[in-house]
């Protein structure tokens, strides 16, 4: 089909010339007529196409300026897929051949996410240092740390969360989120770890990290919650 869209302009005496200027705007021309008949099967849903013909395109034209919007593009249906592994070597090579790009950028911002899902948020810091040559700002590392412990408490995943949480609030004592966490971890230790519901259990467990009065607060909303 490749052929049928070039079929109107002779590229062949431009090939044959030695011209290498035209050697370079007929491989220009190919690489970017290529690109975009393959994008119409990700228009498609077929995903499974679209990954054939974009890892055969960047192994064919891995100096073309859209190799990276391919590996970007196969990056992401894998991870819509929930293929993360494979998403994560798509985006590595993106980030390893095509560093600073605005396709390098946006495929960081699916890394992150994809070390959350999978609980791995430190070493996702020391991923983008490593292979984007970023150090990631205290802020976003406070966010991030504590975004991730939030969405297991939220998703009722509660040993998780008070090891997540815990981990945030030695982290960053004085963190951004810090009162949030800590009402969190208390209340995720009553719901999963508390083997009573007695105050002087829970302030023997949680240490010295709460309160007095935050675990009573907290106490009370799970004494509630119990009786209703």
């Amino acid at each position: 089909e490749l052929e049928l869209l070039v079929a109107d302009l002779d590229f062949s005496c431009a090939l044959d010339s030695g011209d290498d200027v035209s050697h370079i705007a007929a491989a220009h021309f190919l690489a970017r007529n290529e690109f975009h008949f393959e994008h119409t099967y990700l228009i498609c849903d077929n995903n499974e196409q679209a990954l054939q013909y974009y890892n055969s395109f960047v192994k064919r034209y891995p100096q073309s300026a859209l190799a990276k919007e391919a590996l970007l593009d196969m990056g992401l249906i894998y991870y819509n897929d929930g293929q993360l592994d494979q998403a994560l070597a798509s985006f590595d090579k993106l980030l390893t051949n095509y560093s600073g790009t605005p396709e390098a950028r946006d495929a960081l911002s699916t890394i992150k996410n994809i070390y959350i899902a999978q609980n791995r948020v430190d070493e996702y810091f020391g991923y983008v240092k490593s292979a984007a040559k970023i150090s990631v700002p205290t802020l976003e590392q406070d966010s991030t740390i504590y975004l991730a412990a939030e969405d297991r408490y939220m998703e009722g995943r509660y040993e998780e969360a008070v090891t997540a949480l815990e981990n945030y609030l030695k982290k960053f004592p004085n963190g951004l989120f810090s009162l949030k966490a800590h009402y969190y971890a208390a209340d995720a230790y009553f719901r999963t770890e508390a083997e009573s519901d007695s105050l002087d259990s829970a302030m023997d467990a949680l240490c010295n990290d709460y309160d007095e009065m935050e675990i009573r607060l907290v106490r009370i909303k799970f004494l509630c919650e119990v009786a209703s």
